[in-house]
C-alpha cells in the first residue's frame, strides 16, 4: 500500500489508486496520516476536519466518515480503540517518510 500527501492525497493498494472522492474523507485519511500509527482522539479529528464550524452532529459523521473510509481501505488499516482511531502504515509506504529519510 502507498499513501502521498507530497502533492494530492493519494491511496494506493496494489497498483490501483483508492478514491477518496468526498472533501471530508480526504481529510479524514490526511490527518490520521499525519500521525500515522497512533491513535487520534475524536474531537482532533473533529478539529482537522471542521475547524471551527463543526456541526453539532459532528462526532455521529465523523463515525460516519470512519464507517465508510473503513471500506475503502485494506482490512486493519483503520482501526477504532476505546479512545479514538489509528491508521497503520509501515515503513516506506508514506511518501513524506520516505522524502524525510532520503532528506
Amino acid at each position: 500500500m502507498e499513501f502521498g500527501v507530497l502533492g494530492p492525497l493519494r491511496v494506493v493498494e496494489d497498483g490501483t489508486e483508492i478514491r477518496l472522492t468526498a472533501r471530508r474523507h480526504r481529510a479524514l485519511v490526511a490527518a490520521l496520516l499525519l500521525r500515522r500509527g497512533k491513535t487520534v482522539f475524536p474531537s482532533t479529528l473533529i478539529e482537522s476536519i471542521w475547524g471551527e464550524d463543526a456541526p453539532e452532529s459532528a462526532a455521529s459523521v465523523l463515525r460516519l466518515y470512519v464507517s465508510q473510509v473503513r471500506r475503502l481501505l485494506p482490512p486493519g488499516r483503520l482501526t477504532r480503540s476505546q479512545t479514538g482511531y489509528a491508521l497503520a502504515v509501515e515503513p516506506g509506504e508514506f511518501d513524506l517518510d520516505v522524502f524525510e529519510r532520503l532528506l
